[in-house]
């Protein structure tokens, strides 16, 4: 039985890649249409833009927005997110990728249009919408002052949320009070998680002390 050209392709592909020649194994899977595997390689390969364009011929937006992001490519991966359904996450990168600590005005509005439009209303998810609602207020120091109050809250809000929903809502906090400059509410935003019994907080604490403050001070040892 002959082969199709497309067997022959991948073929090809295996062989190259046997040899260490990865980039024209690439080149045989998008033509014999294997853009998943072409993406898989191109991420492995470091080629994040090019592992985003396979991604988007196969309509795998979310894979695809990750891969944008990698690559610096945020707006657009803002729109891959949008497509793949995670609408507050496409907010959130965008209010947070602009120039030092200020979202330019259309990001702000095009963020706080798409935070609005989340419907679900689970707690974990509401907290977070709020957080990217302050980030998008038009003044920086309203903004400021607007995600210190809801960063304030954090730690009753982690207190009341199940786990899955407190680590995600942690990872957030801490992001924005780094953009807003105040390692302060960040710290407690950790000390929340650790007396809520987080698995892997300290680590993560420790972590982010010593990159933000030059050491671990004040982080419990256990």
């Amino acid at each position: 039985m002959r082969s199709s050209r497309r067997d022959l392709l991948r073929r090809a592909a295996e062989c190259f890649l046997r040899d260490g020649v990865p980039d024209e194994a690439v080149d045989c899977y998008v033509a014999a249409g294997d853009h998943l595997r072409a993406a898989e390689l191109l991420r492995d390969l470091g080629r994040p833009l090019d592992a985003a364009r396979q991604y988007q011929q196969l309509r795998q937006w979310r894979a695809a927005a990750d891969c944008l992001y990698a690559a610096g490519h945020v707006r657009e991966a803002v729109d891959s997110w949008v497509a793949a359904g995670d609408v507050l996450l496409a907010a959130w990168e965008l209010v947070l990728s602009a120039a030092p600590r200020r979202p330019p005005a259309a990001a702000r509005d095009r963020a706080r249009q798409l935070a609005a439009s989340v419907t679900e209303r689970s707690a974990g998810v509401r907290q977070r919408r709020r957080l990217v609602l302050s980030l998008c207020e038009p003044d920086s120091t309203a903004a400021r002052r607007a995600t210190a109050v809801v960063l304030t809250e954090a730690p009753a809000w982690i207190a009341d949320l199940p786990q899955g929903d407190w680590a995600e809502l942690e990872r957030w906090a801490v992001r924005a009070a780094t953009f807003i400059e105040r390692p302060d509410l960040a710290a407690g935003v950790f000390a929340a998680s650790y007396r809520a019994g987080g698995a892997g907080v300290l680590p993560r604490w420790r972590q982010w002390t010593v990159s933000a403050l030059g050491d671990a001070t004040g982080v419990p040892e256990r």
